[in-house]
């Protein structure tokens, strides 16, 4: 998380640095082009005022100039400088450019300006106006290198804030798909569990009836043990002869209770058989007492 945001704050800042100079750089043209405008127009202001000064200067006859004191050599620079000053202060103030440092340059190059003629005068003044575009073309170009530079950064750090955009945008869709993945399996696990309650309710209850299915036959075989106690106790015969019928195993309780049973069988056929001959002598007691009876019926009717 920190080093996706650090690009992004590093943007920030190239783009906040990139504002700050697009405003200094459009600072400064307005500024080169104030300052191109005012030199132009005091350059055409002090070329007019030149050109009217030396077609003054030059206006006078051969006669004039022969008549010139040669013991004044310097009176027509002096003149001509004069005139440019007188021109410079007599201009309306208004109508003047402000002053600039490229307007000194200009007033030097005046200066130097030679005094043979208009052709010779016109030469120097485009010169300097060559040398003030090129003064001013150098910094404006400067500016626009520095633009195109900060440009060029800009388009790469968009550049990479677009592809950290779609990296990102790539890890949300994985995490999507992940989260969906895991959500799926959570439901997967969800239901196996709810199977799995369900088993195990199913067997606790399974086990629950077989534990009272167990308590029910351990309780008859409690039952079964005592009425075999019970029944040795009663008849005296042992049913096994070397085990205790209280610590006899279950596995052969059946067999006891089997045993059990055939000596009942065999004792009620013993007591049948000893019952069948009482039975008949009953029978001939009856039969003898009845006919007791009857005669000693027809003895007292006789009587």
């Amino acid at each position: 998380t920190s080093d996706s945001r650090r690009p992004s704050k590093n943007l920030e800042e190239l783009r906040k640095q990139l504002e700050r100079q697009t405003k200094e750089t459009k600072i400064l043209q307005e500024e080169v082009e104030l300052a191109t405008k005012l030199t132009m127009d005091k350059f055409n202001w002090n070329l007019n005022e030149g050109r009217s000064c030396s077609q003054d200067e030059f206006s006078t006859s051969p006669s004039d100039k022969s008549k010139s004191d040669p013991n004044f050599p310097n009176v027509r620079s002096t003149f001509r400088s004069s005139l440019f000053q007188a021109s410079i202060s007599k201009a309306p103030r208004n109508k003047s450019p402000q002053t600039t440092k490229y307007d000194l340059d200009l007033v030097v190059s005046r200066n130097n300006i030679p005094s043979s003629g208009s052709p010779c005068m016109e030469k120097p003044m485009e010169d300097c106006a060559n040398e003030n575009i090129q003064c001013h073309e150098k910094p404006k170009f400067n500016i626009r290198r520095s633009v195109i530079d900060l440009q060029s950064k800009l388009q790469e750090l968009q550049t990479e804030r677009d592809n950290l955009m779609d990296l990102r945008f790539k890890e949300s869709q994985d995490q999507g798909e992940l989260i969906c993945k895991l959500h799926n399996t959570v439901q997967d696990l969800e239901t196996v569990n709810h199977m799995q309650d369900e088993t195990v309710r199913d067997a606790n209850i399974q086990i629950e009836q077989l534990r009272k299915k167990v308590y029910v036959y351990d309780t008859v075989l409690n039952e079964i043990r005592q009425a075999l106690m019970h029944y040795e106790e009663r008849t005296g015969k042992r049913i096994y002869d070397n085990e205790n019928i209280c610590n006899i195993l279950a596995q052969k309780m059946g067999t006891a209770v089997d045993k059990i049973l055939r000596d009942t069988d065999a004792d009620i056929s013993y007591l049948k058989e000893r019952l069948a001959p009482m039975e008949e002598q009953l029978e001939n007691l009856k039969t003898e007492s009845q006919s007791k009876a009857e005669a000693l019926f027809k003895q007292q009717e006789d009587r």
